[in-house]
């Protein structure tokens, strides 16, 4: 059986270090509610993330905000906005 919270903690770490897979893997996981319940603010954080990197999975991360707009609040969606610029700028 896959330990799921040692997976999670892998990507969180390896998210930590910059990595956009596994930043975008996160979102994903916080958007479908895989491993972890579902949580669109946070997934957002993580598209936003990725979106700002100007590497390889920059259209897909922007895809996926646009997918989960319509299901958030504005608060929701300024709320993931600024929890990436604080991730970013290490607030």
């Amino acid at each position: 059986p896959m330990d799921e919270d040692g997976a999670l903690e892998l990507y969180r770490k390896s998210a930590s270090q910059g990595y956009e897979r596994a930043q975008f893997t996160l979102g994903e996981i916080c958007k479908e509610g895989r491993i972890t319940p579902q949580d669109l603010v946070q997934a957002y954080m993580w598209f936003a993330l990725v979106a700002e990197t100007g590497n390889a999975l920059v259209a897909a991360a922007q895809d996926a905000c646009s997918v989960i707009e319509p299901f958030m609040t504005p608060e929701q969606i300024s709320l993931g906005k600024s929890r990436a610029t604080d991730w970013s700028t290490g607030s």
